[in-house]
């Protein structure tokens, strides 16, 4: 490429300690890349701006730069719909707790099995955040990634044609957004339909851990959009991904949890909101105690920080609460 040894050393050395959020112009999963043998999603707050389709990526990110002027409000939960696009057992089993969740925090459901029940639910609504939890997959013939909405699938243009978005979407649903042989993604056309930001995944994601992840954030969205603990939706959302990867053995462990393991679970996450830390903690869970009480090796688990990727500005998009707090300073 020209540029020497010398010169991409210095580059790694500068990410590596740049106490910053990175927003990357790259459809390549630059999440993925290890510093010390440890994935930048990890240390990082990390977004990535498309390249592909050129147009629609220097569209967006002009919107999303010069003319956002969206916050996130502190009732984001009330403006928060949640779509279930599948009734097979696997999936209804899990949703009861989200069904559970919603009596307690009051966003909204919707089961919607046709592509005109998700179009009318979500015109219907108007939501802030969009939540879709159902089966996604690649198209063989158009090679274009999809939604399965009960028997029909939801496709890109569909989305873009109909004007089908809000400004935060989330996609709690397999490779809606691979970096390999795609055309288009339904990730990308819920840009084009008029998102901010889109959480979409790279990979298969497995049913429980995808429902357990979005729960989690609607639980933690309930004290964020309040407390003023994120500056803006990239800070957030990445710390749902590291955290959910430090409460793995939670979910698949077999070892007793005790008030010891609570306590550390407590201490990790909060100590995780620094950067300066995040390198140590890392190592530390690996290695320490809490995995193997659980009965579990952290090198047996899929993190989620690598099978999901935050599209768009989402350090441009901030909490009403944060912008409140700053201003009392």
């Amino acid at each position: 490429t020209g540029i020497s040894a010398k010169k991409i050393e210095a580059v790694v050395k500068e990410i590596k300690e740049r106490a910053s959020q990175i927003v990357a112009l790259s459809d390549l999963p630059v999440e993925w890349m290890l510093f010390d043998g440890i994935p930048l999603a990890f240390t990082h707050d990390v977004c990535r701006m498309p390249e592909l389709p050129i147009t629609s990526m220097l569209s967006q990110y002009v919107e999303s730069r010069f003319a956002m002027n969206y916050l996130i409000p502190h009732d984001i939960l009330k403006k928060t719909l949640v779509v279930f696009g599948c009734e097979d057992k696997a999936f209804k089993k899990v949703q009861t707790e989200v069904i559970e969740l919603q009596k307690l925090l009051g966003f909204t459901i919707r089961t919607c099995l046709s592509v005109k029940d998700f179009e009318n639910s979500v015109k219907e609504v108007q939501p802030d955040l969009l939540i879709v939890d159902t089966h996604g997959g690649i198209d063989d013939t158009t090679m274009q990634t999809y939604l399965q909405l009960g028997k029909e699938r939801l496709m890109g243009d569909y989305v873009i044609n109909h004007q089908i978005s809000a400004k935060l979407v989330f996609l709690s649903a397999c490779s809606t957004c691979p970096t390999f042989d795609t055309i288009s993604t339904i990730a990308n056309a819920f840009f084009e339909a008029g998102a901010y930001c889109v959480t979409t995944s790279y990979l298969p994601v497995p049913i429980f851990d995808s429902t357990i992840l979005y729960l989690r954030l609607l639980n933690m969205l309930n004290m964020a959009a309040v407390n003023g603990m994120h500056c803006n939706w990239l800070s957030f959302v990445s710390h749902l991904m590291r955290t959910s990867y430090l409460q793995e053995p939670l979910w698949h462990g077999g070892g007793k949890f005790t008030k010891q393991d609570h306590d550390f679970l407590v201490q990790t996450a909060t100590e995780l909101m620094v950067f300066r830390k995040r390198e140590e903690i890392y190592k530390n869970i690996i290695h320490g105690d809490f995995a193997r009480r659980m009965k579990i090796k952290y090198e047996n688990i899929r993190p989620n920080y690598l099978l999901y990727s935050t599209l768009g500005r989402a350090d441009l998009i901030r909490f009403e609460s944060y912008i409140k707090d700053k201003c009392k300073v």
